[in-house]
């Protein structure tokens, strides 16, 4: 899912972008280290508390609906 993708589904979801934390969790996305294994990085549940612990309680709802939202469309 695209990083636009990400922040429209959080803003339907839970009244916000949460900006923040799709460019953290997808910071590594694109590299020639990563590429889409970027996801091996964050994209797990010491990811999502991570970012509980750098932007909050609601972030971390986000990050986990962004990471679903990626493992969906993996298949």
């Amino acid at each position: 899912m695209k990083y636009e993708d990400h922040c429209k589904e959080s803003n339907r979801i839970l009244g916000k972008l949460h900006v923040e934390v799709h460019q953290w969790l997808d910071a590594f996305a694109g590299s020639r280290s990563y590429g889409m294994k970027h996801r091996k990085k964050r994209h797990h549940l010491k990811g999502i508390e991570e970012v509980r612990e750098l932007f909050g309680d609601e972030a971390a709802i986000a990050a986990r609906i962004h990471i679903i939202s990626d493992l969906k469309e993996d298949g």
